[in-house]
């Protein structure tokens, strides 16, 4: 009996002596967010480690394909390689090298993006949504939205209609080509105020000043969200019913079509449309007023050089 006793005794100190008790990580365990993405080729994803049983949140990051690239302790950033595949990213603890967590990342060769990605929208009002789809064929998606209408206009553009009760929304465009590829806006309905005003412009090439057609033009208020969007016409054009609360404007870079640079001239100041927050400024408007803006918009062609770099952003 006592040395039944004396095995027992001697197996506990073994354990605790080794860390046991919890498993192969003494507890340690590792979890990844998300633990699974669908980026295209060649896009990122952002990780992050929850390190539980240890002080310690420090990991060491791990990929069988694509590249991995540590931003913090416990943070990293995937970049998708440049072909399609199922890839494995592991992260483990620095305290418990045998502790570790994993995400799955199924790299597809579609991609698809939505603009606005973000956006507010008083109750009852409507906003344009394009869709950019790229390494298929076929560039045609469908729409849906958790709230409020979504009707099509084109293969890759739509039109909202906000619902009459505010809150949140959020509308999801899906490719034809691959159905498991989706891009989705994120939208917040406003109390509808009946407070706009009419903004008229129009989108030129700057060195033949011929109108450009499909062009977005999205509209922003003083906190960064989208309020409005429009698309040029066929001239160029456009004539845009926009919330007072705009401040801002800018060219959403994957409608200005090829031939073109990613950036815009507006009022003698230069803007990129590469750059979200560059944006150029919109005159005060007031309920009901009927604004035109004072220069044309002028996209630089890739004929000429490139241009200077931007000096109007704020």
């Amino acid at each position: 009996m006592k040395f039944k006793w004396l095995l027992a005794l001697l197996c506990l100190l073994a354990i605790y002596a080794c860390g046991g008790g919890g498993g192969a990580g003494g507890g340690v365990t590792v979890t990844l967010s998300p633990s699974s993405a669908s980026p295209a080729v060649n896009e990122t994803v952002a990780l992050t480690a929850f390190v539980t049983g240890s002080s310690n949140p420090t990991v060491s990051w791990s990929t069988t394909g694509g590249t991995i690239t540590p931003t913090g302790a416990a943070t990293a950033t995937f970049t998708a390689p440049a072909t399609s595949g199922t890839f494995i990213v592991t992260a483990r603890s620095e305290a418990s090298p045998e502790s570790a967590g994993t995400c799955v990342i199924s790299v597809s060769s579609i991609g698809i993006s939505i603009s606005p990605a973000t956006a507010s929208v008083g109750a009852n009002g409507t906003l344009n949504f394009t869709a950019t789809v790229t390494g298929a064929g076929n560039t045609a998606v469908t729409w849906t939205a958790n709230r409020g209408t979504i009707t099509s206009t084109s293969s890759t553009r739509a039109l909202y209609t906000a619902p009459a009760s505010t809150g949140f929304a959020t509308v999801t465009a899906t490719s034809v080509a691959d159905v498991s590829r989706r891009a989705t806006a994120n939208l917040t309905i406003t109390a509808s105020t009946g407070n706009n005003a009419r903004v008229n412009g129009r989108v030129v090439n700057s060195e033949s000043s011929v109108g450009i057609a499909g062009v977005s033009v999205v509209f922003y208020n003083s906190g960064g969200l989208a309020v409005a969007q429009i698309v040029t016409g066929a001239n160029g054009t456009f004539s845009a019913t926009v919330p007072t609360t705009a401040r801002r404007f800018h060219l959403d870079k994957t409608t200005i079509p090829t031939g073109f640079y990613g950036a815009f001239e507006f009022d003698a100041k230069r803007y990129s449309a590469l750059i979200g927050s560059c944006s150029a400024p919109l005159p005060t408007l007031t309920s009901g007023a009927n604004v035109t803006l004072a220069t044309n918009i002028e996209v630089p062609p890739t004929s000429g050089p490139p241009p200077p770099p931007p000096n109007g952003c704020q």
